[in-house]
C-alpha cells in the first residue's frame, strides 16, 4: 500500500530491492502497489522501485487476481470473468 506509517509503498520496495542486490537475488519480486491517494507515477522513486504493477483501491477481486497472474507469469491477464474453483474436502 503507498499510504502505510514510517514509510509508503515506495519506500519499502526500495528497500526491499536492496535487499534482493545484497543477496543477489534475480529476477527481482515482483511487487503490485495498491493505493487509495498518494502515488503519483511520475514519481522519480517508481522507475527506480521497479513496481511490476500500480492498482487504486477500491480494486476489485478479479482486477487484483489478473493483475498477480499477469506479473508472476502464472496466466495472461483476461477481461472475462472467471468464477473460483471449489476445491473437494477430503
Amino acid at each position: 500500500d503507498m499510504l502505510m506509517p514510517y514509510m509508503d509503498g515506495l519506500d519499502l520496495t526500495l528497500a526491499v530491492r536492496a535487499l534482493e542486490a545484497g543477496r543477489g537475488e534475480q529476477p527481482p519480486l515482483p511487487i503490485v502497489l495498491i493505493s487509495s491517494g498518494g502515488y503519483r507515477s511520475g514519481d522519480p522513486r517508481a522507475k527506480v522501485a521497479g513496481l511490476a504493477a500500480a492498482l487504486s483501491k477500491p480494486t476489485r477481486r478479479q482486477q487484483l487476481i489478473d493483475t498477480v497472474a499477469s506479473v508472476c507469469a502464472l496466466a495472461p491477464a483476461s477481461p472475462e470473468r472467471r468464477e473460483p474453483a471449489i476445491a473437494p474436502r477430503d
